[in-house]
């Protein structure tokens, strides 16, 4: 619509923001007078203020409003969303189960192989673990460059894959377990049960191996 020469009309503009980091409305590039001005935000999370934001006029848990009515200023309004709380705690979580992995590891491979009667030989089992404990470390790398679920399952598994390159492949079914125990713990409310899955999951294929073997014999 066009405004005639004199007429003022209220102005209503909605964004939406998703997945960004931060969101700022400009009032202005340099020092003004602003008579009439509303800004109401409805958040789904967390947020701070960045430097130099105007403080809201009123503010709830989710709400935050400003209402700027004849003043001078050359401030901006400024949201920073930072990261999901869970997914840094996720991320802890998978940080102090790395070394229970690799214990796990070292256990399942001395169980598996007194099941058999044949144990590895002491330099290829410590040069095994020092492969898996460098896929575990790795996690901290890859989650530089790719998405932390993505680094927490890609590390260990390369790792559990170099591990088991001077050990029997028969021992995947200890190491490729033992790698995904970390990822387990990403999860908020499913991680008892991805472990669980996790366990039933080895113990089959425990199982069908075994048989494997019998048959064979």
């Amino acid at each position: 619509n066009k405004l005639a020469a004199g007429e003022t009309r209220e102005a209503v503009v909605k964004y939406r923001v998703v997945g960004a980091r931060s969101w700022n409305y400009d009032l202005g590039s340099s020092r003004r007078r602003v008579q009439k001005f509303h800004l109401n935000a409805s958040l789904d999370g967390e947020a701070r203020f960045g430097r130099g934001s105007l403080q809201p006029t009123t503010a709830s848990d989710r709400v935050l409003d400003w209402k700027l009515d004849n003043i001078v200023t050359a401030q901006q309004v400024a949201l920073v969303f930072p990261p999901d709380t869970w997914e840094k705690q996720g991320y802890l979580q998978v940080l102090g189960a790395l070394p229970a992995s690799l214990v796990l590891f070292l256990v399942g491979v001395l169980a598996f192989a007194s099941r058999e009667e044949r144990q590895p030989e002491p330099m290829r089992l410590a040069i095994a673990l020092l492969w898996f404990g460098f896929g575990l470390v790795s996690v901290t790398v890859f989650a530089v460059y790719l998405p932390v679920l993505v680094s927490v399952i890609a590390a260990p598994l390369l790792g559990a894959i170099l591990a088991t390159s001077v050990l029997p492949r028969r021992f995947l079914l200890v190491a490729i377990p033992a790698a995904l125990v970390p990822a387990a713990f990403l999860s908020a409310e499913n991680s008892g049960l991805l472990l669980f899955a996790l366990v039933l999951a080895t113990l089959a294929a425990f199982t069908l191996s075994q048989r494997k073997r019998g048959l064979k014999q």
